[in-house]
């Protein structure tokens, strides 16, 4: 008979075995060694031309050019983090100043599946451990994601830093059919289009999670957007903030168009907020264009402030073939009440839940909405939202909705000083996780 301490044995053993057959590496640039990537002293000058399957690298601080990831065989992941103090492979010639911010100039993924990017380090609208910045027009994405299975997390990634007058620069582009990318803890930036996946259609799986834009935009004659997605099925944005475009030519913070009809679109727990007078022509989410549908779209619990009035604040645009289903918004501070629905020129209709949004009355009471303070955050509880599924179950900040007996509304959760709480981010296996201790006792864990 097999007993519960062998399993365990046998178990460990498995694991050492798994952890011996993997390596780590040092990049480091001006390193003057081998450059073997063994240690910090003979570190590799720039993420080398092949990477290993199933390995990690580790990269210090430092300015490394334009690398392009190539096909690597094999479905196992390789890792790149940024070097920190507590976690960056050998010790062996480490110094902590190499903790400092990692930067590139463009990276064009191509075909390198199965790629997990960390930058570690940075939040909101701020820094993070590793920047992707290219200033010129010309060239479609910063970062272009021709490529499966790629996770980039803690990443700045910035285009054009100006307000462009044609249809080029973008943080992040993809232009071909591929699936399964997870985006979180991201800081978007600068362009006409934050992300412009233009395929036509067939991409499928994509995650956009707690990632920040801001400063898109451009002038006449091009329209710009926060997201153009092209026919994308199954593409979930969540706890996202939207802030600020540029230019007299925003069209809306999301918007789904092109070639294809776009299935199922997730949209939950985001901030779409205009605090510097930018007038957009739709709303946070619309589909322009007459041949622009889409089916099984969901926008719940979501804060819109400071847009304009009907469309320019609107939920909706050619859905001609499902239901958009709104659930639980907040628009508050706009010019006035939205359109949600399907619209062409006449009275919006196909809409489900409507009655759940509070449109823009003046009755939601936040934290701060003084420009140096700013803060979305409920001051006061709202009325009874609608009770969603587990999967709209969790706030921004990994609260459980309707921790206090009501189910807010808008992105947050509204807590009572009794229910303070903390948070911590763990990191295991590289999949981030949150835990929220409440002072009452209870514990929720997130993945």
């Amino acid at each position: 008979m097999t007993t519960p301490r062998k399993i365990c044995l046998a178990m460990i053993l498995c694991a050492t075995l798994s952890t011996s057959a993997q390596s780590t590496h040092c990049i480091r640039a001006g390193a003057t060694g081998t450059q073997s990537g063994s240690t910090w002293t003979d570190a590799y000058t720039n993420i080398p031309a092949t990477l290993v399957r199933g390995d990690t690298y580790y990269i210090a601080a430092g300015s490394y050019g334009a690398y392009t990831f190539a096909s690597v065989a094999g479905t196992s992941y390789i890792y790149l983090k940024k070097a920190t103090v507590a976690v960056h492979g050998s010790a062996t010639g480490w110094d902590d100043s190499y903790t400092n911010q990692v930067t590139f100039t463009l990276w064009p993924i191509s075909s390198c599946h199965y790629l997990d990017i960390d930058g570690v380090t940075g939040d909101g609208f701020g820094d993070r451990g590793i920047k992707v910045s290219y200033s010129s027009l010309g060239q479609d994405g910063t970062v272009e994601v021709n490529a499966n299975f790629v996770n980039i997390r803690s990443v700045e990634i910035a285009a054009l830093d100006t307000q462009p007058t044609e249809n080029q620069s973008w943080p992040v582009g993809c232009n071909q059919v591929n699936h399964d990318w997870l985006f979180t803890n991201c800081n978007f930036s600068g362009g006409c289009v934050g992300f412009q996946f233009s395929n036509g259609g067939g991409c499928s799986n994509l995650t956009v999670d707690h990632c920040y834009f801001s400063k898109i935009g451009s002038v006449a004659p091009q329209h710009s957007a926060g997201m153009s997605l092209s026919g994308i099925k199954n593409t979930t944005i969540r706890y996202c903030v939207f802030k600020d475009p540029y230019g007299n030519q925003f069209a809306p913070f999301i918007e789904p168009q092109g070639a294809g009809v776009t299935v199922g679109l997730y949209v939950y727990g985001n901030i779409f907020e205009i605090t510097n007078g930018v007038t957009t022509s739709e709303g946070p989410l619309w589909f322009t264009q007459t041949g622009d549908y889409g089916t099984e779209v969901y926008f719940y619990n979501n804060t819109i402030y400071g847009m304009g009035s009907g469309i320019a604040c609107g939920v909706g645009g050619n859905l001609v073939a499902d239901y958009i289903h709104t659930s639980n918004n907040i628009w508050q501070a706009c010019a006035g009440v939205p359109l949600i629905g399907y619209y062409n020129g006449g009275s919006p209709v196909n809409s489900t839940n409507a009655g759940s949004n509070i449109l823009n009355t003046g009755e939601v009471a936040f934290v701060s909405t003084n420009t140096a303070t700013f803060n979305l955050h409920l001051a006061s509880d709202t009325s009874a939202g609608a009770t969603l599924s587990a999967t709209y179950g969790i706030d921004p900040d990994g609260v459980v909705r309707g921790t206090n007996g009501v189910w807010s509304k808008g992105a947050f959760q509204y807590l009572t000083n009794s229910i303070a709480t903390s948070k911590a981010t763990l990191t295991a296996g590289g999949t981030g996780a949150i835990l929220i201790v409440t002072t009452n006792g209870n514990c929720t864990l997130t993945f």
